[in-house]
């Protein structure tokens, strides 16, 4: 789950890592839709603290902040694929991932 959705970082996720389910919110009143993911990320850069603290609360271990825009959260994300800490699901044909063009 991504919190701190600015200018539908959605769309780009979705486009660069196939195969990863993302679900992005832009407040804490839909908390509730990120309860089954395996990671919880707050973009601190766009979400102050009372906020970014409700869904820290809901979040527990999985919460992960992070500090800086699009591609520090890219960056992070190609780190987990590649230690193994999160695994896409099978790619679309022609869809299959090229994780590297995530590192800047």
């Amino acid at each position: 789950g991504v919190f701190g959705n600015r200018n539908n970082y959605h769309t780009e996720l979705e486009r660069d890592f196939p195969g990863i389910d993302f679900t992005c919110i832009d407040t804490p009143k839909k908390v509730e839709s990120i309860r089954n993911c395996d990671k919880v990320v707050v973009m601190t850069k766009w979400v102050s603290h009372s906020p970014a603290g409700k869904v820290k609360a809901a979040a527990g271990e999985r919460f992960v902040p992070i500090f800086g825009g699009l591609s520090d959260l890219k960056r992070q994300i190609a780190i987990w694929i590649a230690s193994g800490a999160i695994k896409p699901l099978t790619a679309p044909a022609g869809r299959e991932p090229n994780y590297a063009q995530a590192q800047p």
